[in-house]
C-alpha cells in the first residue's frame, strides 16, 4: 500500500520519476564574505545589525554560480523539533538518521528549536529534547546550548529575520497580505468541497485589491496574514532521495500562510529561511511533510535560492498499521528509558525502523551504524514498531554484560543506577525493611546483573524477578521438611565446615553439594530443594552462581531460617 502523500499524488495524476540528485554549490566564498563584510559594517555600538549579520549567508543560487562554485557543499543537516513535549520515537528516528548521514560524510549536525507556535510550547521541553538525545549518543555540533556561527537556534528569537524576508516577498508579489475573515474562509472551503474543487485559498485578496491597497490596510494594523503566491499553472517537482521525483500541479497547491496574524511565521516560511541561512545541505524529515515540500520549493524559487536535497522518511506504524500513537502504548523516548531500555538497544532498534543495512545484523552499535548507513536503503513503506523486537535487542545487548566490573561501559553503569532505583520502588514498597547498604553497592549490583543477564531483558526487571538478592526470602518449610530435608542439613554443615568465605565459589559450592549426595541421580532434586530453601524461588540463574553472589555468610543465614522451622529428618 502506498503512503498517504503518494496516494494523493497518484489521485491527482502526478507523475513519478527516478531522478534523485542535483549538485548544491558552496555558499560562502572568501570574496563574497569580504564584500558582505563591507556592507555589514559595525554600528556605533560595535555590533553588526542582526538582519545584516544573517544576510552574510543568504546567497542566491545565481550568485553561487557566478562565483564559479560547482563543487558540492559540505554536508550540513538539522533536526528541528517543536518543544511541545517529550521526544517521540519518530523524532528519535529522524534525529538518528540525520546524525548517521552527517557523521558518515564528515558533516555537521544542527539542532534547531522550532518554537514559533507559542500556544503549544511546553516549558523546559527544548532542553529536555536535547538532553534525551544526548542520552542516546546523539550530540549536535551546533545547538541552543552549544551555540554556533548560525544562531540563534530558537526560531522565536529570529522573528526580525523572517519579517525582513517576508518584506522581500511582498515587494516582488511573491507573497501578499490576506484580510479574509475566518467566516469567509469556512464558506469558501465548504463551497469548494461541495463542487469538487481543490480546497485551497481562492486568491481573493490578491485579485480584488492592489498591492498598495493591501499595504495601506496592513500599515493601518488591520488584522491579516501573509500568504505565498503560488503559480496557477505548471508543476513543481520534488526530487526526493527516498521517494524519487514527484511532480505536483501548481493548480492544486494552496497559497500557504507564511506569516500569521500574531507576527509569528508558520513552519513553511521559517524552515525554508532557516535552512537556507544555516547552509543546510540535506533535509531529512517525516513522510508527512512530503506533500508540503512543493510549497517550500516554490519559496526557494521565489527567493532565488537553491533548495537542499530532501529525504522523507516512512511513517512509524502500530501493529494494526495505523500511525504510531501514544493511545496504543509507549511512544516517547523517556518512557523507554525509564522502563530500563538502554540507549544502545533503543538506537539499534530505531535505526532499523525503515532502513536495512546491506549486511543484516541482529543488533548494531552507533559505531557500527555510522559507516553502514545508506539513505538509498531507506524503505518507502511504513515501519511497524514491534516492542517484542526491542526486548529481544535489549536482551542481546544485556547478554554481553562483562564479568569484570572495570569493563563496564557508561551505559552499563547507568543500568546499575536504574536497577538501584527499581529496587527502591519495587522491593521497598512491598513492606521490606531498609535494605543493607552492602547489597546496593555498584560491585554487588554488577555481580547480580552478570549472574541474571540471560534471565531477563531489562536490568531493572531483576529487582522483582530475583528480590532475594536484597531481601531474605521467607522460610520454606516444604523444602526443609521434604525428602531432601536431611540433605539440606548435611549441605549446610559442609558449607560451614569445609568452605571459607573466600572459597565460596560456584565450582566449590556444586562440588560440596555433590559430596553430600547418597546417589548422583539426586543432584537435580537437591539443587531445587536448596534453591527453594535459600531463595524461596522455584527457578532462577544457576544455583552455584546465585549462592556465590549471596555469599557464604548470607547463604548460611537464609538456609538456617528454613531449616529452623522444620524438624531434622534422617538422611537415607
Amino acid at each position: 500500500m502506498l503512503p498517504l502523500p503518494l496516494c494523493v499524488a497518484v489521485l491527482l495524476g502526478l507523475r513519478l520519476r527516478t531522478s534523485l540528485s542535483h549538485a548544491r554549490p558552496t555558499r560562502v566564498a572568501a570574496a563574497a564574505a569580504a564584500a558582505a563584510a563591507a556592507v555589514c559594517a559595525p554600528t556605533t555600538t560595535g555590533r553588526s545589525h542582526p538582519i545584516l549579520r544573517f544576510s552574510l549567508h543568504a546567497r542566491s543560487a545565481s550568485s553561487d554560480a557566478s562565483q564559479g562554485h560547482s563543487t558540492a557543499s559540505p554536508v550540513r543537516v538539522r533536526f528541528a523539533p517543536s518543544p511541545t513535549g517529550f521526544l517521540h520515537l519518530g523524532g528519535l528516528r529522524t534525529a538518528l538518521y540525520n546524525h548517521l548521514f552527517a557523521k558518515k560524510a564528515g558533516g555537521t549536525t544542527v539542532l534547531r528549536i522550532e518554537d514559533t507556535d507559542q500556544t503549544r510550547e511546553v516549558k523546559g521541553a527544548a532542553l529536555s529534547i536535547e538532553n534525551i538525545l544526548r542520552w542516546t549518543g546523539i550530540e549536535f555540533d551546533e545547538s541552543p546550548t552549544r551555540g554556533g556561527n548560525y544562531g540563534p537556534y530558537h526560531q522565536s528569537q529570529r522573528l526580525p529575520i523572517y519579517h525582513s524576508h517576508v518584506k522581500k516577498l511582498l515587494e516582488t508579489d511573491s507573497a501578499y497580505q490576506c484580510f479574509c475573515s475566518a467566516e469567509r474562509l469556512d464558506i469558501m472551503r465548504l463551497t469548494q468541497q461541495k463542487t469538487g474543487l481543490p480546497v485551497k485559498y481562492d486568491k481573493h485578496c490578491l485579485t480584488s485589491m492592489t498591492r498598495e491597497e493591501r499595504q495601506r490596510r496592513a500599515d493601518a494594523k488591520e488584522t491579516h496574514v501573509v500568504r505565498l503566491n503560488v503559480p496557477t499553472s505548471g508543476a513543481t517537482v520534488v526530487d526526493d532521495m527516498v521517494y524519487g521525483s514527484v511532480s505536483y500541479p501548481n493548480a492544486v497547491i494552496d497559497d500557504q500562510v507564511l506569516l500569521k496574524s500574531d507576527g509569528f511565521p508558520t513552519y513553511h516560511l521559517a524552515n525554508v529561511v532557516d535552512d537556507h541561512l544555516m547552509d543546510i545541505s540535506h533535509v531529512m524529515r517525516g513522510e508527512e511533510w512530503l506533500s508540503s515540500t512543493p510549497k517550500h520549493i516554490i519559496l526557494y524559487n521565489r527567493f532565488g535560492w537553491r533548495a537542499p536535497k530532501f529525504a522523507h522518511l516512512p511513517l512509524l506504524l502500530n501493529k494494526d498499521r495505523t500511525k504510531l500513537s501514544k493511545r496504543q502504548g509507549d511512544v516517547f523516548v523517556e518512557q523507554f528509558r525509564d522502563a530500563g531500555f538502554t540507549a544502545q538497544a533503543l538506537v539499534s532498534f530505531v535505526a532499523l525502523l525503515g532502513w536495512g543495512p546491506e549486511h543484516v545484523h541482529d543488533k548494531m552499535t552507533m559505531e557500527q551504524l555510522i559507516p553502514a548507513f545508506d539513505i538509498s536503503r531507506v524503505h518507502r513503506g511504513g515501519a511497524i514498531v514491534d516492542t517484542v523486537k526491542l526486548r529481544s535487542l535489549s536482551k542481546a545487548f544485556l547478554i554481553e554484560w562483562p564479568a569484570e566490573f572495570e569493563r563496564l561501559t557508561p551505559a552499563q553503569r547507568e543500568g546499575l543506577d536504574a536497577l538501584r532505583a527499581a529496587i527502591s520502588t519495587q522491593v521497598s514498597s512491598n513492606g521490606a525493611n531498609q535494605i543493607p547498604a552492602d547489597r546496593l553497592t555498584d560491585a554487588y549490583l554488577h555481580a547480580v546483573v552478570f549472574t541474571m543477564k540471560d534471565r531477563v531483558s531489562l536490568v531493572p526487571e531483576i529487582a522483582s524477578y530475583a528480590s532475594y538478592f536484597w531481601v531474605d526470602a521467607a522460610p520454606d518449610t516444604q523444602a526443609s521438611s521434604g525428602p531432601f530435608g536431611a540433605l539440606l542439613h548435611a549441605v549446610r554443615r559442609a558449607f560451614a565446615e569445609n568452605l571459607s568465605a573466600a572459597e565460596f565459589t560456584e565450582d566449590r559450592i556444586i562440588a560440596t553439594i555433590k559430596a553430600q549426595l547418597p546417589r548422583e541421580d539426586q543432584l537435580n532434586g537437591a539443587l531445587k530443594a536448596l534453591r527453594m530453601a535459600v531463595t524461596g524461588a522455584k527457578s532462577g540463574a544457576p544455583l552455584g552462581k546465585t549462592l556465590q553472589v549471596l555469599g557464604h555468610s548470607r547463604t548460611l543465614s537464609m538456609l538456617d531460617n528454613s531449616l529452623a522451622v522444620a524438624p531434622q529428618p534422617s538422611l537415607h
